[in-house]
């Protein structure tokens, strides 16, 4: 393993542990969000959970570095069924989806939202333990497609880790 393949496994490790606190399950959940989007250099992480038939976003994280309010508050008001956007796909197809064009490939308007700040690639990881899918982990900014890409295998690691806390959220 290379050393910077090592450094990615030991970043999402250390993300795994942030749950396992015996401490308040939503400020787990945002410094888990916060330390992904900061250690794998995403400006945007939010974790949809499962709600019956729709997804609701439980808890999202945005660097200090965009502006992305608007984005912020259409997401946390936004209910995606099953194959709904991107986050729906994901749900639906339990399995990762990437885009490297998020006007084209996302939800309008949602799509449109992710150009004021600049995002142009996204990253959908299914939660997924023993074959149900428990929530999505949405990645969003300026990452190239060969860096997601190396990305994806640890997260997906990570997210079967986390689905057991995603009740909790």
């Amino acid at each position: 393993m290379t050393t910077e393949r090592t450094g990615l496994h030991e970043k999402v490790i250390h993300a795994a542990s942030l749950l396992a606190r015996d401490e308040n399950a939503i400020a787990n959940c945002e410094e888990l969000l916060a330390h992904l989007g900061s250690a794998l250099q995403w400006d945007w992480v939010a974790l949809w959970k499962l709600n019956v038939n729709v997804l609701q976003v439980s808890a999202a994280w945005v660097s200090p570095a965009v502006h992305a309010s608007e984005l912020e508050a259409f997401t946390r008001r936004w209910f995606p069924e099953s194959g709904e956007g991107m986050v729906g796909q994901a749900w639906r197809q339990k399995r990762s989806l990437l885009s490297v064009n998020l006007v084209r490939d996302m939800v309008l308007p949602r799509s449109l939202l992710t150009t004021t700040p600049g995002f142009v690639t996204g990253m959908w990881i299914p939660i997924i333990k023993f074959g149900a899918v428990y929530g999505v982990l949405e990645f969003l900014g300026t990452n190239t497609a060969s860096t997601a890409h190396e990305q994806i295998s640890h997260i997906e690691t990570l997210a079967a880790e986390i689905a057991p806390y995603v009740p909790k959220f």
